[in-house]
């Protein structure tokens, strides 16, 4: 009797470290996907801080000429900052060795 005791005791520590591992592996996860989606979150408001400040300044632009050139400048500015965010959120969030299923938008496998 005493050897199934023992038996049932070692069944329940290896579901338990199981059930830990699995949870603390979890955790992991979604820490690290929570640390990455706020940088993101970061560099997209410091992109739409940069935006609101360069576009405060058009007003000081006595030309409606060189107010526009500026304004598309400002855009292209705020775009590149948008890409440069997304870039570095895809580089963050990629798995090596993960494969990509073919879509119409992507080909490759």
């Amino acid at each position: 009797m005493t050897v199934n005791r023992a038996r049932g005791w070692r069944r329940i520590r290896i579901v338990l470290s199981v059930i830990w591992f699995i949870g603390f592996a979890a955790y992991l996860l979604v820490s690290e996907g929570t640390r990455i989606s706020e940088g993101f979150r970061l560099h997209l408001e410091l992109c739409s801080l940069a935006m609101d400040r360069d576009t405060e300044r058009l007003q000081y632009i006595a030309t409606q000429e060189e107010r526009a050139a500026k304004q598309a400048e400002n855009w292209a500015k705020s775009k590149d900052c948008r890409d440069g965010a997304s870039k570095h959120y895809q580089l963050s969030t990629d798995v090596p060795g993960r494969v990509q299923f073919a879509t119409s938008h992507n080909q490759e496998i």
